[in-house]
């Protein structure tokens, strides 16, 4: 099924590289939560300037819009990530990783 085969005496290096993996992907996750955050801030900030503006609620859609669109977006990517989780730790048994716990989700959330 796979091409890769565990050489004895390397499993310390490919933990070393699981390891990694796991500590880029909890940056991109933490990353994505940002970006996430400051994406809602900027909707919210963008509603309130109308709200003090007391512009007509036509005034500033199309920005709200585009902001929305791209939340939606960011939640998709974020589920797609969550979901990765799962496929990652598939891979991780193919090496013969399955000893390492790497922050697997629950099947209901994947």
């Amino acid at each position: 099924m796979n091409n890769l085969k565990i050489i004895d005496g390397d499993r310390d290096g490919r933990e070393a590289l699981a390891l990694d993996l796991t500590r880029q992907l909890k940056d991109f996750e933490t990353q994505l939560d940002a970006t996430s955050a400051a994406a809602g801030a900027l909707f919210a900030a963008v509603a309130k300037t109308r709200l003090e503006m007391e512009v007509d609620i036509a005034f500033g859609q199309m920005p709200l819009a585009n902001l929305a669109d791209a939340i939606q977006g960011l939640a998709a990517v974020r589920s797609k990530v969550v979901r990765s989780h799962a496929s990652l730790a598939i891979a991780r048994k193919e090496v013969g990783l399955d000893h390492l716990a790497a922050g697997d989700v629950p099947k209901k959330l994947a």
